[in-house]
């Protein structure tokens, strides 16, 4: 007599199936069904090609409280290429929230400078200054420490960082968004749906502390995934001046982390439950391409903490690399 197959074999055997590049796709428990059902790897199902990864501060904004006229003498770097006002013809209340602004842009480094000043509203700030630098090389520390010291002094304490942008450029076309929405977990914030940009992935809202935004990059030629630091996040990580933005990088490494999960665990998981264990797993299989969404159907189904059935990737550890990299240069 043939003696039972125990269903802890079964799953070394899956384990087996899996090193040799195949996806385990269910093992059942039932006796009459002793073979395990396995089918080759997608391309991207079990590995992420690891692009070439690069880290840059890409936008900065800051407020002041001084006279316009005191930076425009100490950016001498910088000239200005056009000074207008900024209509409300057909927006009600005036939604603008400042009358002129000054484009100004740096001859060698190709910074831009975006000047908004003559508030109208009491509480505002005197000027609202917007730094883009060039996509491909990023924003430097000494400009940017030129620039604020330029613009928010130490005797203005109302001054200060508003918005730190901290942009992670993936060159190459291993990285996009369907991969992103596949393998990607920022901290508890979820994926949202963009209609007008069907190839870019945010997560969370512009307004909260902090928002990633996952998008193609033309100008860099690849992906750049983009975490904005609002005030709230700044002000809580102690980020006040050039040389603390040191601290964001490690931070946006600790939020957003690359995995995939592990069906097989998952799968044994799964089938210890008496009831409705098929259609668990079938209706997992479905949300296979959103992560966000696999995990968030799990914990519906009382499957606490399915971040345990995480597996990370490799590319976490090319993020790391390129942290390191611009730690050292900056």
């Amino acid at each position: 007599m043939q003696k039972k197959e125990h269903f802890s074999s079964r799953i070394k055997t899956a384990a087996t199936f899996v090193k040799r590049g195949f996806r385990v796709v269910s093992i059942p428990r039932d006796k009459n069904h002793p073979i395990i059902k396995a089918r080759p790897k997608l391309p991207l199902a079990g590995r992420v090609q690891r692009p070439k990864c690069t880290l840059r501060v890409d936008r900065v904004v800051l407020t002041s409280g001084v006279d316009i006229r005191f930076p425009l003498s100490v950016l001498t770097g910088f000239s200005t290429v056009s000074d207008h006002a900024l209509k409300n013809v057909n927006r009600p209340r005036f939604a603008l929230p400042y009358g002129r602004v000054r484009e100004m842009v740096n001859a060698h480094s190709r910074t831009k400078l975006f000047i908004n000043y003559n508030p109208r509203f009491r509480q505002l700030p005197g000027l609202r200054v917007t730094a883009v630098p060039e996509d491909a090389s990023g924003m430097q520390r000494n400009e940017l420490e030129e620039i604020v010291s330029a613009f928010a002094p130490d005797e203005f304490p109302e001054g200060g960082l508003r918005v730190v942008e901290v942009a992670v450029d993936f060159i190459g076309g291993a990285m996009t968004a369907e991969l992103v929405r596949r393998h990607a977990k920022f901290g508890k914030c979820r994926a949202r749906p963009n209609v007008r940009f069907p190839h870019a992935v945010w997560y969370g809202v512009p307004s909260s502390d902090h928002f990633l935004r996952c998008y193609p990059k033309p100008a860099v030629g690849g992906f750049r995934v983009e975490l904005q630091c609002n005030r709230q996040f700044l002000l809580k990580h102690q980020v006040r001046s050039a040389a603390d933005i040191v601290r964001l990088p490690p931070l946006l490494i600790g939020l957003l982390r690359f995995c995939r999960m592990d069906w097989v665990r998952l799968s044994a998981c799964v089938r210890r439950r008496p009831r409705y264990a098929e259609q668990i797993l079938q209706k997992a299989r479905e949300r296979e391409n959103y992560l966000n969404e696999l995990l968030r159907f799990l914990r519906v189904v009382k499957i606490w903490n399915p971040e345990r059935f995480l597996i990370p990737l490799p590319l976490n550890e090319e993020m790391e690399r390129a942290v390191g990299r611009w730690a050292t240069d900056w």
